[in-house]
């Protein structure tokens, strides 16, 4: 049985994250899941007393299984979700040793050993939908309902934006502007994006998949009003498929897309991918052309990052051809190339530099 000052403690921290630390109310019911877990772990012992808890929290976390519907999936949290898990923990010890009564005795020395322990890693083959797979999925066809053209349209957008998916189906139309190649991911004009940023992104000029994204567009405009959502409801229920009249984004529509992005994978007999991997795929496109600093710096803007690094250690990974096929050709490198790696090298020392800067 849960403490129930543990619980009303947590409850204190997560108002404090809220109302001084000002973080969004997703990340705090992200915090709320997480610290879940810790409630679970130290039952009725009270936290002032859970360093004697055994297992500890870390070894703990390795065996919480999966559940989802209420039933167990056979799996057990992943590592980033211990990482998290073991990060809001020690924030919130961190901060309780500060504000509340009772917690001298949680040592700085053991907070710190809320960590997960390194495991040995697996390998993973790098999912991302690339160029050719997004061609396939959104190739047209005389056979296409208005159904089939938004959702290839709205495969070929998140492609070429890189939009996260909450961004994509709140989008209004006023915000799309294909003759510029530019996106106002503004929520002022009620674009969902994480932590509430605004930016005007732009798109990769890829004539094809502009193309296929200008068939549903010069359906939408027209006949809806500009702020309207441009990944548009559709109404099943009359004889021919026609526009919903609510026109106003919510929830149900990231699933709507994913199921809608799950049928165009089977078609083009292309393995589905979670919408989330356009957007690498988009990420992972741009930065192998990229050969200058500024370049690089363009896309982790487009991107809508804090920093280079969040860039390069989250997108910036390469699939296992890409890295076979530059390695390849470094070993075939002649005169002639110098000057092609010259300018490599003096884009990694630049951006390297750039990182320690922001370390």
């Amino acid at each position: 049985m849960i403490e129930r000052k543990n619980y009303l403690n947590v409850q204190k921290w997560l108002e404090y994250q809220r109302d001084v630390c000002q973080l969004s109310d997703s990340t705090i019911n992200k915090y709320r899941g997480s610290i879940r877990h810790l409630l679970e772990w130290a039952d009725d012992v009270p936290f002032p007393r859970v360093h004697t808890v055994r297992p500890a929290y870390p070894v703990h976390l390795r065996s919480v299984p999966v559940i989802r519907n209420y039933k167990p999936t056979g799996r057990t949290l992943s590592k980033s979700t211990q990482e998290l898990a073991c990060m809001v923990a020690r924030s919130f010890f961190t901060w309780a040793r500060l504000h509340l009564r009772g917690y001298g005795t949680v040592e700085p020395s053991w907070i710190d050993t809320l960590k997960p322990a390194r495991l040995a890693e697996k390998i993973h083959e790098r999912e991302i939908y690339t160029l050719e797979d997004v061609l396939a999925i959104t190739e047209p066809s005389p056979d296409d309902g208005l159904r089939k053209k938004r959702d290839k349209a709205g495969a070929a957008l998140l492609f070429l934006s890189g939009m996260r998916v909450g961004a994509f189906v709140t989008l209004p139309i006023q915000a799309l502007d294909l003759d510029n190649l530019s996106v106002k991911q503004w929520p002022e004009l009620g674009v969902v994006t994480k932590n509430g940023k605004a930016a005007t992104t732009y798109l990769l000029d890829i004539p094809e998949l502009l193309d296929r994204v200008r068939l549903w567009d010069d359906i939408v405009r027209p006949a809806q009003k500009p702020e309207a959502v441009w990944y548009a409801r559709l109404n099943y229920r009359t004889a021919a498929i026609t526009f919903d009249k609510d026109t106003s984004p919510n929830v149900r529509r990231r699933w709507a897309a994913t199921m809608a992005l799950k049928s165009l994978c089977e078609d083009a007999e292309v393995d589905y991918r979670s919408p989330h991997k356009l957007r690498h795929g988009h990420a992972v496109h741009a930065l192998k052309r990229a050969r200058t600093v500024g370049e690089f710096k363009a896309i982790s803007q487009n991107l809508m990052h804090a920093d280079l690094r969040i860039t390069d250690s989250v997108y910036g990974v390469l699939t296992d051809n890409d890295v076979r096929d530059t390695i390849a050709g470094l070993g075939g490198a002649t005169t002639g190339k110098q000057n092609g790696q010259r300018a490599l090298i003096d884009m990694l020392e630049a951006t390297l530099a750039e990182l320690k800067q922001g370390a």
